[in-house]
């Protein structure tokens, strides 16, 4: 019996031998785990809200868009700085800012693009002082200054050196506007006819295409009618023998077609045109202070290259335009050449001595006067 035990016992052991020494359907035990990774039993060494140290990437930032308007028509010579300049700063800038010109008139009537500037309606533009005198007396002022193109080629430089620049920008903001700088240069407004004008009373009964600065010469001294319309207006209005002149600059009449119906120019400068980069001043005041360096530096870039040095080659230009097309030029009297511009400057003089803030009119004398400017006694207004 206790053999046959012995004899069992013997087989059972060789038997889990050979299973021992097979082969093996499992994975190899040098690469699975011995065991469970432990648990931790301590928090981490960095709080999970600690800010990390470098910037996570992420989108550039949206370039600030402004909107802008122009007072006329794309087409009109007198446009083109505004629209150089928008360019300029789409081209170079447009990553931080960018200008989406609006139109002009056709979408805002000139008369109301101020106020839509000024409600944010649109951001800025380009606007022409003589146009809102009505409710900023001020924005006259330009036409006094004391450094007249085209006798002064650097009319920026001395009207930003001398405080007549930083003169406007005051008389702005006290409206809620911001003001980058003046919108053209070299372009002195003229009286163009439909008949010659040899004399100043040849004028008299006749009604010419004015804004209000004028008035006082056209009506009050050369015996003409003022009436008042638009610049896209006065085509229409020659055309139909509603007026028979206009006084505008020199760039505008074949920007129009104004030649075909006025063949004669008095070429006495009634004034510089007083166009400006106008902005809304809370639009201007929220952007950050990099975007407000591009807007103030890039115009005053264009004030050189494109206010002065284009538009003076487009003056010229224009000039010999309109000579070639047969347009006379018909130069006063000295003495009736004297008795224009005295008027002039007189009528102004009075005119804003009445309506300006006394604190602006006080700067503007100053500046005049250390300029070697004459400033007449003041007069009532006419």
């Amino acid at each position: 019996m206790k053999k046959w035990v012995l004899i069992l016992v013997t087989a059972i052991m060789l038997m889990a031998l050979l299973v021992s020494c097979g082969p093996q359907t499992v994975a190899p035990t040098t690469t699975a785990p011995t065991t469970t990774a432990p648990k931790p039993t301590t928090a981490p060494t960095v709080a999970p809200t600690t800010a990390p140290t470098a910037k996570p990437t992420a989108a550039p930032a949206k370039a600030v868009v402004l909107s802008g308007i122009a007072p006329w028509v794309k087409t009109y010579a007198l446009n083109d700085a505004y629209y150089m300049w928008v360019d300029y700063v789409n081209k170079n800038f447009g990553d931080k800012v960018q200008i989406q010109p609006r139109g002009g008139p056709e979408t805002i009537a000139q008369p109301d693009q101020l106020d839509a500037i000024t409600k944010d309606i649109i951001d800025l533009g380009l606007q022409v002082g003589s146009y809102h005198s009505g409710i900023i007396p001020e924005a006259e002022f330009p036409k006094l200054s004391p450094w007249p193109s085209p006798a002064n080629l650097d009319i920026f430089a001395k009207e930003r050196a001398n405080g007549f620049e930083q003169l406007m920008k005051d008389v702005y903001a006290s409206r809620g506007i911001y003001r980058l700088g003046r919108g053209v240069a070299f372009q002195p407004i003229y009286l163009f006819t439909t008949k010659a004008i040899n004399k100043l009373d040849d004028l008299k009964g006749m009604k010419i295409r004015t804004t209000p600065p004028y008035d006082p010469v056209i009506k009050g001294l050369m015996g003409g009618i003022p009436v008042a319309m638009t610049s896209d207006e006065i085509y229409t209005a020659l055309q139909q023998g509603v007026i028979q002149g206009y006084v505008t600059g020199m760039t505008s009449v074949r920007s129009f077609g104004y030649q075909k119906y006025t063949q004669f120019c008095t070429p006495e400068p009634f004034f510089e045109n007083d166009a400006a980069i106008l902005m809304n001043m809370a639009k201007y005041n929220s952007l950050s202070p990099e975007v407000q360096k591009i807007l103030n530096d890039s115009w005053m870039y264009a004030e050189q290259e494109y206010a002065t040095k284009y538009f003076l080659s487009t003056m010229n230009a224009e000039l010999t335009a309109l000579k070639d097309s047969g347009m006379k030029f018909i130069d006063l009297s000295p003495a009736d050449h004297k008795m224009l511009q005295d008027t002039l400057n007189n009528s102004e003089w009075a005119k804003l001595e009445k309506l300006s803030k006394p604190d602006f009119l006080k700067r503007l004398k100053d500046i005049v006067t250390k300029a070697g400017g004459t400033v007449p006694a003041a007069a009532p207004a006419k």
